[in-house]
């Protein structure tokens, strides 16, 4: 359902999907994914994302952190409704 309400463009699906990728809750654990999604709430504003993205890119290569950031335009094209 968190997938859904992301891609349906809710902050806060955005933000639990994210938190679920970041703690391998019911989904492969996996930071670059935690990363975009993070983001992706983050750029509407959403300051409890923000801080997870530096908390998680503290953790990341620079090559993760990349592939994070192209992740980002994909999770972008996921979205189906702009709130």
């Amino acid at each position: 359902w968190f997938l859904r309400a992301a891609e349906a463009g809710l902050v806060n699906g955005q933000f639990n999907l994210a938190y679920m990728y970041e703690q391998g809750a019911g989904i492969a654990k996996s930071s670059v994914d935690a990363y975009a999604w993070y983001s992706v709430a983050a750029e509407k504003g959403d300051q409890g994302a923000q801080q997870a993205v530096d908390r998680i890119a503290a953790h990341m290569s620079p090559r993760d952190i990349q592939f994070a950031k192209s992740r980002i335009k994909s999770v972008k094209r996921s979205i189906r409704v702009q709130n």
